[in-house]
């Protein structure tokens, strides 16, 4: 089984994910950019990061930070949306990539981006064939403490099982 990384490895969505989120950091926080990292993490987690970083500094209030991370998160959601809606590309070598990985077994996509995104972007791009099944960000259930990538993770290494994987298999992931 190979797991890959839907946003960013199957489809260049990671400039569209740091601005959305930039975007919205900006219309709440006074956030002016900066080392946005998006991959492997869902809104809530990449904002929580620069939130708590802006508290430290004291550019945000301490008690204000959760409710920033849920008004972020579902802004910067809204906001990559709408970015989507003007079209989105397959990543470099994607093509080539999944070809490849279909031939040498099962393939998994874990994304970053919420299920109705995913959706969209696999029908527009017929690439529903393409995959096993694919673990978006807003899938449950979430490992309490656990990163968006280590709660995906777990949820594949769990739904495979049943289907006849073996225990030792070592998904491939490449941010």
């Amino acid at each position: 089984m190979h797991v890959v990384a839907f946003d960013g490895q199957i489809v260049d969505t990671l400039p569209l994910r740091t601005r959305a989120l930039d975007e919205a950091l900006a219309s709440v926080a006074g956030f002016t950019g900066g080392d946005l990292r998006v991959a492997g993490r869902d809104f809530a987690e990449a904002a929580r990061l620069v939130l708590e970083r802006l508290a430290r500094d004291g550019a945000v209030p301490d008690d204000a930070v959760e409710t920033l991370v849920d008004l972020v998160s579902l802004d910067a959601g809204r906001r990559y949306s709408a970015l989507l809606s003007h079209g989105v590309s397959l990543a470099l070598d994607a093509e080539v990539l999944l070809a490849t990985l279909q031939r040498t077994g099962r393939v998994v996509a874990r994304a970053d981006s919420a299920r109705r995104d995913v959706s969209s972007i696999m029908a527009l791009g017929a690439l529903e064939h393409v995959f096993m099944f694919i673990r978006c960000s807003d899938d449950a259930p979430r490992l309490p403490g656990a990163s968006t990538l280590e709660s995906s993770m777990a949820a594949i290494s769990a739904r495979v099982r049943p289907a006849g994987e073996p225990r030792d298999a070592s998904p491939i992931y490449h941010p």
